[in-house]
């Protein structure tokens, strides 16, 4: 299995390379798609602008082998240019078989050319030679090592369950290793500054009211009507 380093040097030949093949194979990485799904792909299963893959749309391996892929960006426009003009249920990934022999069996025919097709790159970028199978582990490696949920590292493969996708797919110690990176995580404190705010004792001493002097200027005296005097009263309601 390649190095993540030599993947990335790996890809960057392929899409240099530019061929239909070459394209098959950083679609296996990117897709995590089994070499015979890569090449029994049809322009129609293209959809959605290039952004979307529909595997083994009919029928594949197992009952989880029907599915959707997202297709990664970088790769969008070199599928959308390998699909361009074609009929919708012609080979997304044509090309001419190279084999000396004839066979009539045209699906092991397409799938051994991917195959040399595979090592030759491995050559060209100058990393170690891996099988196309190879490229499929490589993606659930990468995938588990990323942090991503193992019931969709096994959706993406195909499975229906990650059982078999840690058994025979993912590299040894990357499920324990990207478990203890999530649990260091987990258990990372996370340190927030608190600024310290000094509040004058006044803030909370109710305020003290000015004392309010009334003025209600001089009062008048009512004078009384003059029908409620008596005679002879001293006048004591201001008659």
């Amino acid at each position: 299995m390649l190095r993540k380093d030599e993947t990335r040097v790996f890809i960057r030949a392929s899409l240099a390379a530019g061929d239909p093949l070459a394209l098959a194979a950083v679609t296996m990485i990117l897709t995590g798609i089994r070499p015979g799904e890569a090449v029994t792909l049809k322009v129609r299963d293209l959809d959605d602008g290039g952004a979307l893959l529909w595997v083994a749309a009919e029928g594949g391996k197992t009952e989880a082998a029907t599915r959707r892929i997202e297709v990664d960006e970088e790769l969008q426009p070199h599928l959308v240019a390998l699909a361009q003009g074609k009929d919708p249920n012609a080979f997304l990934f044509a090309f001419e078989s190279q084999r000396r022999r004839k066979t009539l069996n045209n699906y092991k025919s397409r799938r051994d050319s991917l195959l040399r097709r595979v090592k030759a790159l491995c050559l060209e970028a100058n990393v170690p030679i891996v099988v196309a199978h190879s490229m499929r582990g490589l993606h659930a490696t990468l995938a588990t090592d990323a942090g991503i949920t193992g019931h969709a590292v096994a959706a993406n493969l195909g499975h229906t369950t990650f059982v078999v996708t840690a058994r025979h797919y993912v590299a040894p110690a990357t499920v324990a290793t990207a478990a203890s990176r999530r649990t260091r995580g987990a258990l990372r404190a996370k340190t927030k500054t608190v600024t310290a705010v000094t509040r004058n004792a006044s803030e909370f001493t109710r305020p003290k009211t000015k004392k309010r002097s009334w003025n209600f200027g001089t009062v008048k005296r009512r004078k009384w009507p003059s029908y409620l005097c008596e005679e002879g009263d001293s006048n004591p309601h201001g008659c």
